[in-house]
């Protein structure tokens, strides 16, 4: 599971030209499923989005997370994050779980996040979206549930 991370002063998805969604101070979440994922991959991605310290503090550039700050939460599917793009210049898309399937894991994790963390909204699965977004910082992460049996760096 892939889930690339936008702290946002204000995010909507629309619909249509219609806005189906919006937040203001939070986290735009773009979130792809892998054929390979488990209940643990979005176990893992929900623990991390819910704590990651993204917001600034009265002392720190970042030390608040969206659980310190009550900030919300957008969840949009994005199923183009599984593309493979080693070779040529098409986007491979055969790593995306199957739609149906797909949907299912999307709906279990929005979910496991409601009950972590209620301030969330989404977008609507396998619709085509408008996603509007006002960037602060800009800060992007990407997070990989894979990378969590990886061993951390030495910095």
């Amino acid at each position: 599971m892939i889930a690339l991370i936008q702290r946002v002063k204000s995010a909507s998805v629309s619909i249509n030209s219609k806005v189906y969604s919006k937040i203001d101070k939070g986290v735009l979440v773009l979130l792809g499923i892998i054929k390979s994922d488990k209940n643990e991959d979005s176990e893992y991605i929900i623990r991390k989005l819910i704590n990651l310290r993204l917001f600034p503090s009265d002392s720190s550039n970042l030390d608040m997370s969206v659980q310190n700050e009550n900030a919300s939460i957008l969840v949009i599917s994005n199923f183009t994050l599984s593309s493979i793009t080693r070779s040529g210049n098409r986007p491979d898309f055969s790593n995306a779980m199957s739609s149906e399937k797909a949907k299912i894991i999307y709906e279990k994790f929005l979910v496991k996040l409601e009950q972590e963390h209620p301030l969330i909204k989404t977008g609507v699965f396998g619709e085509e979206m408008e996603v509007e977004l006002n960037n602060w910082g800009p800060l992007t992460l990407s997070i990989d549930s894979k990378d969590r049996k990886a061993p951390r760096s030495s910095f």
